[in-house]
């Protein structure tokens, strides 16, 4: 199935984020930039999106300089919320000052951060998300 990306949100050329819907039953959400306070919103809606496809949810820190704790919040909500409806939300590639913040609030565990795509998607297997599939090897990565 071809990687498709759905509903952009750009804001003031400091943050952006992309969904692409490629593996059934997952989103996958590519931060880029910097979050803070005045993305939280936008961020927020980005994860109700896939809340209201009920997709699980893996967050692509690996472009993502930075994160404020306004942000983080709102992660963490949306993890809680996810949780309630029995979806996951998962993260990868996040480095630096991100990787900081998450290992510093002791939420590695909580967000299940993982280094790369593939571990992340196994770890949501392993959880017995059984209606995510790893993509193909040939499919289009986001």
């Amino acid at each position: 199935m071809a990687t498709e990306e759905i509903a952009p949100a750009r804001l003031i050329g400091r943050f952006e984020s992309s969904i692409y819907e490629g593996t059934p039953g997952l989103m996958e959400l590519r931060l880029i930039g910097e979050l803070d306070r005045s993305d939280s919103a936008a961020l927020g809606r980005d994860l109700w999106t896939a809340a209201d496809r009920r997709s699980h949810v893996l967050l692509d820190f690996s472009s993502c300089e930075f994160l404020d704790s306004a942000a983080l919040a709102t992660i963490l909500g949306s993890h809680a919320s996810l949780a309630e409806r029995g979806l996951s939300l998962r993260g990868f590639g996040a480095r630096g000052q991100v990787l900081r913040l998450i290992e510093v609030t002791d939420l590695c565990d909580v967000l299940a951060i993982a280094q790369e795509r593939g571990e992340a998607v196994s770890r949501l297997l392993e959880d017995g998300m059984s209606d995510v599939r790893p993509a193909s090897p040939d499919a289009p990565t986001p």
